[in-house]
């Protein structure tokens, strides 16, 4: 599963996320589009990704990504 999927599930823009917790949009709109890939997203974007959508890093990382190498257990 792929942010632009998680955001779809929120219904909220890439936008909207960005300005709520202050990362840049195109820095969002990049991760959504896959020209930065999911599994290369910096710790502290996911971390602010994950804690405003209620859920731990651990549970953001395996549900939407992709890479099994990078599975927490």
């Amino acid at each position: 599963m792929s942010l632009k999927k998680l955001l779809q599930e929120k219904n909220i823009s890439g936008y909207k996320l960005a300005k709520e917790i202050n990362i840049p949009q195109q820095t969002i709109s990049d991760y959504v589009s896959g020209k930065i890939s999911f599994d290369s997203m910096k710790i502290g974007v996911a971390k602010k990704i994950a804690d405003y959508f209620g859920m731990s890093l651990d549970d953001f990382y395996n549900k939407y990504s992709s890479n099994e190498k990078i599975k927490i257990k």
